[in-house]
């Protein structure tokens, strides 16, 4: 498989209005990826306004994009393993080693969508993207993570709360039971006898609301019928 890369100052891109930064070629490079022992050959054309990189996997297109992003983002440099120097559009000479404040290059690469971009499984179409994006999904995961525990938490404790209201509930019934049964001298009074009692008394009263509900529209009625 073929691919391609293409860089300069459009390539890298800047937040202003122009890129400040050409990269005119890069005159060594050490130990990184394929590029053992790299030097700029004389014969090359520098880099100009626009420049397309085309070649196989593993010919080293991405390491060059890692080598530009080092330029922006000094704190990757470290993760090369190896040294290269570049010469900007004014000759001035980046050395990997010295290179502390960050220049106005940026670089669109593989690893710039593996740190960046995040697909959400409810909705392909969207993603996560931006230089925080890392820590905005992290933060995610962790109150997702967060309100999971929660969730069985709650359910933990409202059956635990439905448990001990089914306890208590068959105490007091259970004690009521036993003093009523002292109260009329009838030891063998349990619980299920208070239970059917106390569902006679509920039928009792809904008996009556109704008979009184009854009542009380017969007697509107007559007012009205001047009886």
């Amino acid at each position: 498989m073929r691919g391609y890369g293409w860089f300069g100052e459009g390539a890298c891109a800047t937040s202003g209005e122009e890129c400040r930064m050409k990269i005119k070629k890069v005159r060594k490079i050490t130990g990184i990826g394929i590029f053992r022992d790299f030097e700029w050959d004389d014969t090359l054309p520098e880099f100009s306004d626009f420049n397309l990189v085309y070649g196989w996997n593993y010919s080293g297109k991405t390491t060059l994009s890692r080598i530009f992003e080092g330029l922006g983002k000094p704190e990757y440099i470290s993760q090369l393993d190896g040294a290269f120097e570049i010469v900007d559009g004014e000759d001035n000479v980046f050395r990997s080693a010295n290179i502390s404040n960050p220049q106005n290059c940026k670089v669109f690469n593989r690893d710039f969508i593996e740190r960046n971009f995040q697909q959400e499984h409810n909705a392909p179409a969207v993603f996560i993207v931006g230089d925080d994006a890392a820590k905005i999904r992290n933060r995610i995961s962790t109150l997702e993570a967060r309100k999971h525990h929660l969730d069985q938490a709650d359910t933990k404790f409202a059956r635990q709360k439905s448990d001990w209201d089914r306890r208590i509930n068959d105490g007091l019934k259970r004690d009521a039971a036993r003093s009523i049964g002292e109260l009329v001298s009838e030891r063998t009074f349990r619980r299920p006898d208070l239970d059917r009692i106390l569902e006679q008394i509920k039928h009792s009263l809904s008996d009556h609301r109704n008979a009184e509900s009854a009542f009380r529209m017969g007697s509107s009625y007559q007012c009205l019928c001047g009886v």
